[in-house]
């Protein structure tokens, strides 16, 4: 729990820390959006039917699409401990201001608990990012949902634009 705990905080520093959203100060800059992005998450998970905490841990890459606020690309959870799954999935994102993202990522679980058994998967995530010298950092939040259960996930997202 205690780990929970100091998660939260973190994530509610990052919230009211001041921080240059808007970059060099470009007055363009509020309208551009990176192309590629990789981005990393780390969070306590919560399995709502079981009351059962774990750590995960998120991957993504997004590639926008013709310069929109619409992207692409691909994405890996992993989640430790006693419920550990893998999920693979393509991830649609939007992106409707500069440091606010959406996204959707319909995908497969693996899970192994003793024998390896694959469901379809749904995640969904909202994240806002900061900008500190070129990284996104903020606060991320998360529902996903298979067959065996569903868990809700409050961490830290980073994620590098290019």
């Amino acid at each position: 729990m205690k780990l929970t705990t100091g998660i939260v905080l973190f994530f509610l520093l990052s919230v009211i820390t001041p921080v240059r959203a808007h970059g060099d100060g470009d007055p363009d800059h509020a309208h551009r959006h990176h192309k590629n992005e990789i981005g990393l998450a780390a969070y306590p998970v919560y399995f709502v039917k079981e009351k059962h905490s774990a750590l995960g841990l998120h991957m993504h890459y997004t590639r926008n699409i013709r310069d929109s606020k619409f992207g692409i690309g691909l994405g890996a959870e992993q989640i430790f401990g006693e419920h550990k799954h893998s999920n693979i999935g393509i991830v649609a994102s939007y992106n409707p201001w500069e440091m606010l993202h959406l996204s959707i990522s319909p995908g497969i679980s693996i899970h192994n608990d003793g024998h390896t058994e694959l469901d379809l998967s749904m995640h969904f995530e909202v994240s806002y990012g900061f900008d500190v010298k070129g990284l996104h950092i903020g606060p991320l939040f998360e529902f996903a949902i298979d067959r065996e259960d569903y868990h809700l996930s409050l961490g830290l997202h980073f994620g590098l634009g290019f």
